[in-house]
């Protein structure tokens, strides 16, 4: 028996309202995404962005960017468009907290950023800054994330030797016999080393900040020392730059001393900075004045025994 059907009806205007409302809702929801994407990607660009990422989570697809499949050293047919493949991707030693962080993500619906290890096709391990954040649904579940990866292994291999470069100039800094004093272009003491300390009696955070000629130059020289800075900075001309020179040392108890000195002028792009390197010379001083008294004994002797 055939069952006879009615009419076919038109969707009534409510419904069609509510389709709309749901087309403008993800319409809406896309351009927050794209929004957000471009937002990220445009704050990366200063850090010479490589490569994007989308993972559709409900349907556990994951979509590269073709800079990303650079610096993993795939192709679009060599990766699993899956989570799973992207997590696998990350060094082991790694893998665990990325993870975590990932699900911390989730959990607080809170932009994530992390540092990885990942290992490329061809066995080669680089290291990625990534960022992301998750989209969530009008219910609170997150449907998608989105995100950046920057390779910054040479960045961080830098950095690292930079930091290895820092930490031996600081030991040797710290350990040099001769004095070392830096000053600025004001005069003004910025780097006191542990053996000016010792020799001059002045703690470091005590002279740091303060100008050189108030503290370790003698009153009678000061006004020179100002002079001869100043005359540098309108000229360039100096007549003690790159020379050994002996001068009068004052320590932080008045006594004064005999110094060796010599003075390196620092361009870093801005105004100049000085290094002095300097050494308490009093005992060489006392030897030199014990052998003149030797040599004047001996050559009254060889007189004396001579006529």
């Amino acid at each position: 028996m055939e069952i006879e059907r009615g009419p076919v009806f038109k969707p009534s205007w409510v419904e069609r309202a509510r389709e709309l409302d749901r087309e403008i809702s993800e319409r809406e929801r896309a351009a927050e995404e794209s929004k957000k994407r471009h937002k990220m990607l445009s704050e990366e660009e200063k850090l010479a962005l490589i490569g994007s990422f989308e993972w559709d989570i409900p349907n556990n697809k994951v979509t590269w960017s073709d800079g990303l499949y650079e610096i993993y050293g795939l192709k679009p047919q060599e990766f699993g468009a899956s989570f799973e493949a992207f997590v696998d991707r990350v060094h082991p030693d790694d893998r665990e907290r990325v993870q975590a962080t990932i699900q911390e993500a989730f959990s607080r619906g809170e932009p994530f950023a992390t540092e990885e290890h990942i290992v490329r096709s061809d066995g080669a391990v680089r290291l990625l800054a990534t960022r992301g954040e998750v989209i969530k649904d009008e219910k609170g579940v997150p449907v998608r994330m989105i995100g950046i990866c920057q390779d910054i292994t040479e960045r961080a291999q830098a950095e690292a030797e930079l930091r290895q470069s820092e930490a031996l100039k600081g030991a040797i800094f710290d350990s040099a016999l001769a004095c070392i004093i830096t000053i600025d272009h004001t005069g003004n003491i910025i780097e006191f080393n542990p053996a000016a300390e010792k020799t001059f009696g002045y703690p470091r955070d005590e002279v740091i900040g303060k100008e050189l000629a108030e503290t370790i130059v003698p009153l009678s020289l000061r006004e020179r020392h100002r002079r001869g800075l100043a005359h540098y900075l309108a000229t360039g001309e100096s007549s003690i730059l790159g020379k050994r020179i002996e001068i009068t040392g004052v320590r932080s108890d008045g006594s004064q001393f005999p110094v060796e000195l010599a003075i390196t002028a620092i361009d870093l792009g801005g105004p100049p900075l000085f290094t002095a390197y300097l050494q308490d010379i009093s005992l060489r001083k006392r030897a030199e004045e014990l052998l003149g008294d030797y040599n004047r004994e001996l050559e009254k002797e060889v007189q004396r025994r001579t006529h």
